[in-house]
């Protein structure tokens, strides 16, 4: 039988949705798995690693299940960002991953530009500083959970997790690295010159490598988790939005991306590198150039918000069906009434 598909699995905020799809570009064959998501305190956002792993899995085999696994030529990853959990040795979480919606590190935002200078950081990361990427929730579980830190063996991102479970090797995408505000941008590489103010060694981070790149092959136990054959190249993608870049082809002028997601995301590419308060720089998941992104923390997750607290006992499906067809009779601008999501 031919080895005519490949599939894309992305990990993002709330689910997990693999796809099969064919040469000509058609979508042959998806599943789909649930992450749970706990928020402990006000503005805490923590998800379970292995719940990355176990949704993923049901996809995959729910893609199995319609399709003969033998046709599956390989496999690449997308991910939710600036996202991390931190492992023990044998693999173990030490504590709950933290996600991007996470807002605990306010304070860490400051000292740790206190230390690297406010400027630096950005030319280096090309984020300016903020709550969202990694290194700042880094430095908050540093100075508020010392000893977890240094059990710490590994710190990973979605991508390299699952790249991680998938084949046994730790690597991530360059375009999964970089939102952790860890990577220099110019150099694709961990930069020192952060890492020795967070206490971190390189080795405790995945190897960054180029989107595209193979960086394993499904080992037997993923298999067996998968039902994906044994030896199917797992390779590199990146985050998520990036992906939607990629999708639309916004790799030149003229063309950008929008990505309505649990967050709202838009971006243009950038052969060249360049900084600007204006936006955050990441990796396109091409392997070449730049995308200049906006975020908007709050996207469908507030729908999801409004749906639990205002949709009554109806089934979400029918409640967001309901609304769908109200909002199509609607002009655009929908008679000047905008939602803030920031509550």
């Amino acid at each position: 039988m031919p080895k005519d598909l490949v599939v894309g699995l992305d990990s993002s905020t709330t689910a997990t949705k693999a796809i099969a799809w064919n040469r000509e570009g058609a979508a042959i064959a998806e599943g789909r798995g649930p992450i749970p998501l706990s928020s402990p305190r006000p503005d805490w956002y923590e998800q379970s690693a292995e719940d990355w792993w176990s949704s993923a899995c049901a996809a995959l085999r729910a893609v199995a299940q319609q399709v003969s696994p033998s046709r599956i030529a390989a496999i690449a990853i997308s991910n939710q960002r600036e996202t991390f959990a931190p492992l023990a040795e044998d693999g173990s979480a030490v504590r709950p991953a933290i996600i991007w919606m996470d807002r605990r590190c306010q304070d860490e935002v400051d000292w740790l530009c206190a230390r690297v200078g406010r400027r630096r950081i950005h030319e280096i990361s090309g984020k300016p500083p903020d709550m969202a990427p990694v290194a700042y929730r880094l430095a908050w579980m540093l100075r508020h959970e010392p000893e977890l830190y240094r059990r710490t063996a590994r710190f990973a991102d979605v991508h390299a997790y699952l790249t991680w479970r998938l084949t046994g090797s730790f690597r991530t995408s360059w375009a999964s690295a970089d939102p952790l505000g860890l990577l220099d941008m110019r150099e694709m590489r961990w930069r020192p010159e952060i890492l020795s103010h967070l206490d971190l060694p390189a080795a405790k981070l995945p190897e960054p490598v180029p989107p595209g790149s193979v960086t394993g092959y499904v080992n037997e136990a993923a298999s067996s988790a998968t039902w994906l054959p044994v030896g199917v190249p797992v390779v590199a993608c990146g985050g998520d939005g990036q992906a939607a870049g990629l999708g639309v082809n916004a790799l030149g002028e003229g063309r950008a991306y929008l990505n309505l997601g649990t967050a709202v995301v838009a971006g243009v590419y950038a052969a060249a590198y360049s900084i600007g308060d204006a936006w955050r720089t990441m990796c396109s998941c091409s392997g070449d150039g730049y995308y200049l992104e906006t975020s908007l923390r709050s996207g469908t997750f507030l729908i999801d918000w409004f749906l639990d607290q205002c949709g009554g006992h109806a089934p979400k499906a029918e409640v967001r069906a309901r609304l769908d067809s109200e909002a199509a009779r609607l002009p655009p601008g929908s008679g000047g009434v905008l939602a803030v999501p920031y509550w």
